[in-house]
């Protein structure tokens, strides 16, 4: 079913509120619970605290500030797992997969449907899991990444 389906009545002084509050949230967070969002801000604060970037995880969890930080914290936590460290502040792209990697994006077994949105405006993504070969399971979570 469609989680999620709650709308909030979004402004510009409320956004800056909001992602104020999130930095202000993340700043009170312990170091070791926000190690690689440390790092990728010293790598590139531009990239981590690009209004667009932080406003996705805001909206993911109708602008609760303690669920986004911690949201956009384990971002970057499992994204330094998946990709390392050198991929840390770039989006990633077909080039950035493995051969393995690569294999569990063509089998298709997750789709999304440009065009098709939900109630609220998001896209439509289907996961076919019976399909996949689990034999790797964190080659499953690049591909889906």
């Amino acid at each position: 079913g469609v989680r999620g389906s709650g709308v909030v009545q979004e402004s510009p002084e409320m956004i800056d509120r909001a992602v104020m509050s999130l930095r202000e949230c993340i700043g009170r967070m312990k170091r070791h619970e926000k190690e690689a969002y440390e790092l990728a801000r010293m790598m590139c604060p531009a990239y981590v605290q690009d209004r667009t970037f932080v406003l996705m995880f805001l909206r993911a969890d109708f602008f609760n500030i303690a669920k986004s930080a911690e949201r956009l914290v384990n971002h970057f936590e499992v994204k330094r797992e998946l990709f390392g460290v050198d991929k840390l502040v770039k989006q990633i792209t077909w080039e950035d997969l493995d051969e393995d990697t690569r294999a569990v994006v063509l089998t298709k077994s997750m789709q999304h449907f440009p065009g098709m949105v939900d109630s609220v405006g998001r896209t439509v993504i289907m996961a076919y899991m019976a399909r996949d070969d689990y034999s790797n399971l964190q080659n499953h979570h690049r591909a889906t990444w």
